[in-house]
Parts: C-alpha cells; structure tokens; sequence
C-alpha cells in the first residue's frame, strides 16, 4: 500500500458521505432535514455537486472533523451511543408516480436531565456565533426534530441549540420558533421537489 492509497481510506472513513455514514441512498425523494435548513438554493446546488465526481484531490474538512470529534465526545460523555434517525412523510406526487417526501435526520441528543430536552450541537471557529445564519439553521434543524417527535409521541419536546467556540453557548429554542423551523423545512421539501420533479 503507498501513502495516497492509506490517505484514500483515511478519509473515506473519517469523512464519508451522509449515504454511506447512515446507511441510506441518494434519491430524489429521500431529503436530508440538516442540508433543507439552509434552503432551496443551497439543497439544489449540492444535490448538483453531487452528481458531478470533481477533478483532483479530495481535501479533508477540518470544521466537519471538529464537529464530529465533538459530537462524539458529547456522546461519549452522555453515554448515548443511537444514531437517533428520524423520518417523516410529506404527501407529494411525483411525476413519475412515486409518492411522498420522506425527511431523513439524526437528532443529537435527548438530554439524561429530562426526556423532553432535546440538543443540537454545533461548533464554530467564530466568536459571532449569529454571523452567517449558523444558530438560525441550527434552530430550524431542532424544530424539525421536535416537532416530528411531537407529531411522532404527542410529547412536547424542549429545544436547545449548545454552540461551541471559545465558550459553550446555549440557546433556548422557543415554540414558536420550533414550528418555524418545520414549516421552513417543509417548504423547502416542497420547492425542492417541484424543481427536482421538472
């Protein structure tokens, strides 16, 4: 085995994509609740990316290694181990005659304090963590998950965003902003699949 053959499953195995961490597979109508949260611009353009194998090495992300680093301290220290997926049909048909939505997502935690506290965690080099929509995604991302379980249990769920820096930030999401954040999601679902649908 030479260097670039090791450095190969390096990161395949320290950054592999969404389909192949979870299991999953790439489908039109299978649609990730933590990339919706950043709009229909911004799925569609990575749905694009996707489909297109760029020329060149490939370069490891040190803001997702960080991240998963401390998702999995967080987990390790939680002593919570499930991959908490979550799915939830939304009613579409397609042209072609498939039916539904269905949203895919991995909550991060129900907190050990209270079976109602959910978490999100995310990490940031920034001190500003409002800068660049990153507590906003991240508050839709906890909303979704909330209300799905809501939907799912008829418990209701309390929802935090915990950033990262320099700090450890806590951020109470409030009700209100919980069903905004689905209803973005779902909105975005639809935009998303109409175009997709052309």
């Amino acid at each position: 085995m030479n260097e670039e053959q090791l450095r190969d499953i390096l990161l395949d195995k320290l950054q592999p994509s969404y389909e192949k961490k979870f299991g999953t597979e790439k489908r039109k109508n299978l649609m990730n609740i933590s990339s919706l949260v950043s709009g229909k611009a911004s799925y569609l353009y990575h749905w694009s990316a996707k489909e297109v194998t760029l020329p060149g090495r490939k370069k490891i992300s040190k803001a997702l290694l960080r991240g998963s680093s401390i998702h999995a301290l967080v987990n390790q220290a939680l002593k919570d181990y499930d991959s908490h997926e979550i799915t939830w049909n939304l009613p579409y048909k397609w042209k072609d005659g498939t039916e539904n939505i269905t949203l895919i997502g991995h909550y991060d935690n129900v907190m050990p304090v209270d079976e109602k506290i959910l978490c999100e965690w995310k990490s940031t080099e920034q001190e500003n963590i409002m800068k660049n929509g990153l507590v906003l995604r991240a508050k839709r991302q906890i909303g979704t998950y909330a209300t799905i379980l809501r939907l799912k249990t008829g418990i209701a769920y309390e929802a935090f965003v915990v950033v990262i820096n320099s700090d450890l930030n806590v951020i109470k999401v409030l009700p209100e902003e919980i069903q905004s954040g689905f209803e973005f999601v779902r909105k975005t679902a639809i935009e998303v699949a109409k175009v997709l649908d052309q």
